[in-house]
């Protein structure tokens, strides 16, 4: 059987259960000045000098009925599915955990955590005692969590987030998938605070390929300015940010005011979204998980997979794993997942990368344009709308009353590209240089067959 057609249901909780919810934060920074410290999403070469904030791990924990679900958000770069699948089988049966999402923020000024961003190319920066700092500290943070569950009460809302003066797009088709969907979690009991959960989508890069100390980025002050109006964890979920949703912040505001300014404008939108939302105590807890298989079609991924620099099994087209060169011919593939997790009238959608936002949510008649031309006047080799894919698209799809669409989840396999949209110099082993127009994104992608396999993976789930 084909791995993309296997399906597992994981729990479906008795509906009229009441809702346990705890959340916690550990944190998960190196130092600098005492360790070689990589840093992460430029290119090589950039060493960290120093600390601005700290780098974290945030958990959020729910539990209903039988069913315990942990998502976990990283303040890194990226994190691969065999790392989440070392922490799975650690974790301690007794904790009762059905499901795991690890995810990152996508943070570009922490330490590399992929191998792609060491001293030189295809030299890796990343440092096996941290990951292992960062699969421990993952590990107790889930234990406490899940040792601190307690009767909650949970509300939800979605909003439109701000884009003028925060957020652009710097591919073509510019489109925006604009949702700012949240949750907050209080205590049963009396009403203390105890989470509040935003999914929002742009990197986080405000600090540029300049900044050398190390950051959580815009996702610090979003995170701080929540807190400060609800009290609790603030747990912050990057969304479709590929292709390439990037801070726009006023012209004048540089470096961490802009990353400021940028932060706090989502994070008060978040807080103001919540006002009103009404509270309940019961919430069926249900999950469904979908592994399956994606081709690895870019020759520089392949090259860094034989240099050791990107640690991967691959498989072949029958699913088995493979042993031979990964510079062959031979249709090689990378194992990864989705999941579907619904917690009452919230539903959950995780991506293993960076989804394109048009992907989520269509706009190519220019309705999630913002106002700005959808292609612009000076692209050379523009995007033929004509053949993008029809709805209904992933958001469509979903049937939540909100929607949370996690990226970087359980998984980091880069741009997941619409393929009517797809070009890449096939003459050359590593994709470069990039044809005319806006396709930096395909240097970063396992292929033409990643969305396609991505998203068909996700709408199986989303219709059983």
């Amino acid at each position: 059987m084909r791995a993309i057609a296997l399906s597992l249901l994981l729990a479906a909780a008795a509906s009229g259960e009441a809702i346990e919810a705890a959340a916690g934060k550990a944190e998960i920074t190196p130092d600098p000045s005492r360790e070689l410290v990589w840093m992460a999403g430029y290119g090589t070469g950039r060493r960290a000098t120093g600390v601005h904030d700290p780098l974290w791990a945030r958990a959020a924990a729910f539990r209903s009925g039988g069913t315990t679900v942990v998502v976990v958000a990283l303040d890194l770069v990226g994190y691969f599915r065999p790392e989440v699948e070392k922490i799975r089988s650690i974790l301690p049966r007794k904790l009762g955990v059905t499901h795991l999402v690890v995810c990152s923020t996508h943070n570009h000024e922490g330490p590399d955590t992929m191998g792609l961003w060491g001293p030189i190319p295809f030299v890796s920066g990343v440092r096996r005692d941290y990951m292992t700092k960062v699969r421990t500290t993952v590990i107790r943070l889930v234990e406490q969590v899940v040792g601190e569950l307690k009767p909650a009460r949970i509300r939800i809302a979605e909003t439109t987030a701000p884009v003028d003066g925060v957020v652009g797009d710097h591919r073509d088709p510019v489109i925006f998938d604009d949702t700012l969907s949240v949750m907050g979690i209080d205590a049963a009991a009396d009403g203390a605070p105890i989470a509040t959960v935003v999914n929002w989508a742009c990197h986080p890069e405000t600090l540029g390929s300049r900044n050398t100390q190390l950051t959580s980025d815009y996702p610090h002050f979003l995170r701080e300015a929540v807190e400060a109006e609800t009290g609790g964890v603030c747990v912050f979920l990057s969304g479709a940010l590929g292709g390439m949703m990037t801070p726009e912040p006023p012209s004048g505001l540089e470096d961490f005011e802009a990353a400021r300014h940028v932060g706090e404008s989502v994070g008060k939108a978040a807080v103001k979204a919540l006002e009103g939302a009404k509270g309940v105590e019961e919430a069926e807890v249900t999950v469904r998980t979908k592994p399956f298989d994606v081709p690895v079609e870019n020759k520089s991924y392949r090259l860094g997979m034989l240099s050791g620099t990107l640690k991967r099994d691959v498989y072949d087209a029958e699913g088995k794993l493979f042993e031979g060169s990964v510079l062959g011919k031979s249709k090689l593939c990378v194992r990864t997942e989705v999941s579907m997790i619904r917690i009452g009238e919230a539903q959950f959608i995780t991506v293993p990368g960076e989804l394109l936002p048009e992907l989520a949510v269509g706009g190519y008649d220019g309705s999630r344009s913002h106002g700005k031309d959808i292609v612009g006047k000076g692209n050379p080799n523009p995007p033929k709308l004509a053949d993008a894919p029809k709805g209904p698209y992933l958001r469509d799809r979903m049937t939540g009353k909100v929607k949370f669409l996690i990226g970087l989840a359980n998984d980091e396999l880069g741009y997941i590209i619409p393929p009517y949209n797809f070009e890449r110099n096939d003459r050359s082993p590593i994709h470069q240089p990039e044809p005319p127009g806006d396709h930096y994104e395909e240097t970063n992608s396992l292929g033409i067959e990643a969305a396609p396999r991505i998203v068909g993976a996700i709408e199986e789930l989303l219709s059983e």
